[in-house]
């Protein structure tokens, strides 16, 4: 991401939202991230990577943009979970 030129900053909050998410309604996440380490692994490894680089570089990235929302708006139509399907 960095490499792009886009904030990899919102990665661990977007995985924050997957474990409340989960937390709320374990059925909801499981489903699709059930190969898939566990957010708060995620979390901490995405926090690790991102703290090795400089902060004068993450001043000058992008952190929102019309593509970010129309691709917030793409997931968001995403059908339901598998497991979600099932009940």
């Amino acid at each position: 991401m960095v490499r792009a030129g886009i904030s990899p900053q919102g990665i661990p909050e977007m995985f924050r939202i997957l474990l409340a998410e989960r937390q709320r309604s374990p059925s909801s996440v499981e489903g699709w991230f059930a190969t898939h380490p566990t957010e708060e692994s995620r979390v901490a490894a995405t926090e690790a990577a991102i703290a090795q680089i400089s902060p004068s570089i993450l001043r000058t990235l992008t952190r929102d943009s019309q593509n970010f929302h129309a691709f917030k708006s793409r997931v968001q139509s995403l059908p339901p979970s598998p497991v979600m399907r099932r009940q």
